[in-house]
């Protein structure tokens, strides 16, 4: 038993150790293109590197109406936010099956962000595609660092009837692209 609660205090300790090592911005890098709704060319430089949105499945375009409307939506409302903007970069512990794809929580300058790291405000890019109804949660792991803010951002766009949840019975899970 002695054993048992030692190991699990060591695994504890290196959890919210390897969480606190990621919670520093990396950026600012700047969105060169918008691949889909959930993939970034970003730009440092001459260099250019692929990153896609951590814990967010979004409406991909497809033949079925529903699929080619959020998708577009989707596709529309990250080229709005964050076409030539400077974004800046939160990683996880997950690494992408493509080891030339970045797995991030994307940030965005603003004084009206709800997300704080000193001395700026952000928006959280993943968050606001959920709260528009533009994207489900994704969780490819049993830890994931903003499940319950996703879940809770789902549950908003829902309760309002936003986007994909306007017509929750439209979007089949083929249209989603993980």
């Amino acid at each position: 038993m002695r054993y048992l609660i030692i190991a699990l205090v060591l695994i504890f300790f290196s959890l919210s150790q390897a969480q606190s090592e990621f919670q520093a911005l990396a950026g600012p890098f700047v969105v060169s293109r918008v691949i889909d709704a959930k993939t970034l060319e970003l730009s440092a430089g001459d260099q250019t590197s692929e990153v896609k949105l951590l814990g967010i499945a979004t409406p991909k375009k497809g033949d079925e109406a529903a699929c080619a409307l959020y998708g577009s939506q989707a596709l529309d409302f990250t080229s709005d936010l964050l076409l030539e903007k400077e974004v800046w970069l939160e990683f996880d512990l997950f690494e992408a099956d493509d080891p030339s794809i970045m797995l991030a929580y994307v940030y965005l300058a603003n004084d009206q962000g709800n997300w704080h790291y000193d001395p700026q405000q952000f928006v959280q890019i993943n968050e606001q595609l959920l709260l528009n109804g533009l994207a489900e949660p994704m969780f490819d792991t049993p830890i994931m660092r903003y499940e319950d803010q996703f879940l809770l951002a789902m549950q908003k766009a829902k309760n309002n009837g936003l986007g994909i949840w306007a017509e929750p019975d439209a979007i089949n899970l083929n249209c989603m692209q993980p």
